[in-house]
């Protein structure tokens, strides 16, 4: 790396005086951040390394330090143009996000470049291209911009690929967020095989992906879903097939000029799926069920209805489980929609443990975990929930605790305030600490935050300050206001061996509700 780029060497600039105002940074840097003396040594010796290379008295080693944000020549060129010295500190240390949005004015194309750049460090291409695109024309943000899309296709490759390796192992669920990471990132073959899936959200946001893609003129996501059309998805219609088999044609797609030299067949939506139907695929049950209903042919949606219930296909069974599960209609049958939500749970939907267990409810509206928090609040219309309740309340609990076991993280929250509050089982804070730590460990942020308050008080687990710590801030940088208050106070004042930190209390306090 250029010994000009290390300092970010301005024209007529003294490299001694630059090097020194470098050292001063990562002194104050270390003075904040402890654990990174080791970093800000190893800093301050390459730009005195780098001095005394420009000044050329003497020869200079220990440039380049791989590893470290801008140490990648290009990067420190480019950010050196865009941010302050002690921003640029703040970067190298691994706190960029101490100069996120440090100097900006809103609507500044400036502070569009400097988002842009922040969000590349964190691997966030899309974004950093979002970004750069309402900065300004410069040549440089253009090589920048296109890195970004070399690393969004990138990335989205590797995401499909370990999808498709987790659905060889039967793991779908973990396939599925990445199939859905993978779509978002611009992946065509990811978005086409979520708008192949049964689950109807997934297939909505990935047409919308792929047509969204197809507006911007990529060949393969015309393609893509004139395919869909051709595969059955009944969203598509014969003249959108139409249109985008004739535009992917246009724009280069192989496949697309072959099929339209040779001419298409595009036939009924309600053909291709008897096709598939008779191919025996359970999903074709339930897409011909709203093909008929779309079409207002409902004899036939209740005939292909039966069918699909009759293969147990999981969309018809929880359907039929909700229209019968509704009080004050004329379908309401509680025996009905236990029967099916029961068939729904065998056939893997954990939702349908957790309405199994809204079942039990017979005669309140009040569920166990609302009961729970309740009973502790000075506006309870009750203390003591009769007999008949409680047993409610413990089947209601039964069936959720099933689920929390099947991996749901909802269940997971309510059994800890459950088992937190003593109701309806004995208080347990053991009980309480793990099914939060579960659901922190399943990603969810208020779990994270129930998990780091027992863990800072000892509450139904050993006392550990940094384990708290480390899941406050995780759910802080999920949007947990909570957690950013508390982080906020804890590096204001220090907490046990955590010494204050006033980079860091300013940090969170940005992120609480506080303005």
């Amino acid at each position: 790396m250029k010994a000009e780029w290390i300092l970010n060497l301005k024209p007529g600039e003294d490299p001694e005086q630059k090097a020194q105002e470098w050292i001063r940074e990562y002194d104050a840097f270390a003075e904040d951040f402890p654990d990174s003396r080791g970093l800000a040594d190893q800093l301050s010796q390459r730009v005195r390394n780098a001095a005394v290379l420009l000044k050329g008295t003497h020869a200079a080693d220990n440039l380049n330090l791989n590893g470290v944000p801008l140490g990648d020549p290009a990067d420190m060129a480019f950010a050196g143009s865009w941010f302050s010295l002690p921003e640029l500190v703040d970067i190298q240390m691994g706190w960029a996000v101490l100069a996120d949005g440090r100097n900006d004015t809103p609507g500044d194309p400036r502070a569009s470049v400097r988002q842009g750049f922040l969000r590349e460090l964190e691997g966030k291409w899309q974004d950093a291209l979002r970004c750069y695109q309402q900065g300004p024309e410069d040549p440089e943000i253009r090589r920048r911009m296109q890195y970004c899309r070399e690393r969004t296709t990138a990335e989205g490759a590797l995401c499909y690929a370990k999808a498709q390796e987790l659905l060889l192992k039967l793991r779908q669920s973990e396939a599925l967020k990445l199939l859905n990471q993978a779509a978002h990132l611009g992946n065509i073959d990811a978005a086409e095989q979520l708008a192949l899936s049964p689950a109807s959200k997934d297939r909505e946001k990935a047409l919308g992906l792929l047509r969204h893609a197809a507006g911007q003129n990529d060949p393969d996501a015309c393609f893509a879903l004139y395919r869909l059309y051709d595969q059955g998805i009944y969203p598509v219609q014969a003249t959108e097939a139409e249109r985008m088999l004739h535009q992917a044609a246009d724009l280069g797609h192989a496949q697309a000029q072959t099929l339209t030299a040779e001419g298409t067949d595009l036939r009924p939506v309600r053909t291709i799926l008897l096709e598939e139907i008779h191919a025996g695929s359970k999903n074709a049950l339930w897409w011909m069920v709203q093909e008929c209903e779309k079409q207002g042919d409902m004899e036939q949606a209740v005939e292909w209805l039966d069918k699909a219930i009759e293969a147990n296909q999981l969309d018809a069974l929880l359907a039929t489980a909700q229209a019968y599960a509704e009080p004050g209609t004329e379908a309401y049958s509680r025996a009905d929609a236990m029967d099916y939500y029961r068939r729904a749970a065998r056939a893997g939907s954990l939702e349908a443990l957790t309405a199994l267990g809204d079942l039990e409810l017979t005669d309140t509206h009040i569920s166990f975990y609302d009961m729970a928090l309740l009973l502790h609040s000075p506006n309870a219309p009750r203390k003591k929930p009769d007999q008949h309740m409680m047993e409610q309340h413990r089947k209601q609990l039964a069936w959720y605790t099933l689920a929390a076991n099947a991996g749901a993280v909802g269940p997971m929250l309510v059994l800890s305030d459950a088992y937190a509050q003593g109701y309806p089982v004995e208080q347990d804070a053991a009980q309480a600490f793990f099914w939060a730590n579960q659901g922190a460990g399943a990603g969810d942020p208020l779990c994270m935050y129930k998990a780091a308050r027992m863990l800072e008080q000892g509450n139904g687990v050993q006392q550990n300050l940094p384990e708290a710590v480390r899941l406050y801030e995780q759910a802080a940088l999920k949007g947990m206001a909570q957690a950013a208050e508390r982080l906020w106070q804890i590096y204001a004042t220090g907490l046990g061996a955590i010494r204050p930190n006033r980079r860091k209390a300013a940090f969170y306090h940005r992120r609480t509700n506080r303005r």
